[in-house]
């Protein structure tokens, strides 16, 4: 499966475009956060030292161990998963089903 653009659902008002790509055993969603371009040096500096920070992961698909659909206000298209430490993330992607199936056909190889 290709890379694909998505948004990470950090909390209920705070959701940050990343991309989740589905390799081999792999899934890795990367997204950061997003400043207002200040201008100047410092403003360059500052956007760059908050951007720089990933909020994602990067899991083998075997380490996932919940995958749910969930909403977001009128957005029925929530992944929602769940890592064997504990973790949990939830995306906003285009289509649930195509991703689901996607990653259990991942875990069954």
């Amino acid at each position: 499966m290709e890379e694909k653009n998505v948004l990470f659902l950090k909390s209920k008002i705070n959701a940050l475009p990343g991309f989740l790509i589905l390799q081999a055993d792999v899934l890795k969603l990367t997204a950061h956060k997003q400043t207002i371009n200040l201008g100047g040096l410092l403003g360059a500096f500052l956007k760059k030292k908050v951007e720089e920070k990933d909020q994602g992961f990067e899991w083998n698909v075997n380490d996932i161990v919940s995958i749910s659909k969930g909403k977001h206000g009128v957005q029925s298209n929530v992944l929602e998963l769940k890592h064997k430490n504990g973790e949990e993330f939830r995306i906003l992607v285009k289509n649930y089903d195509v991703w689901h199936s996607a990653i259990l056909e991942k875990k069954a190889q």
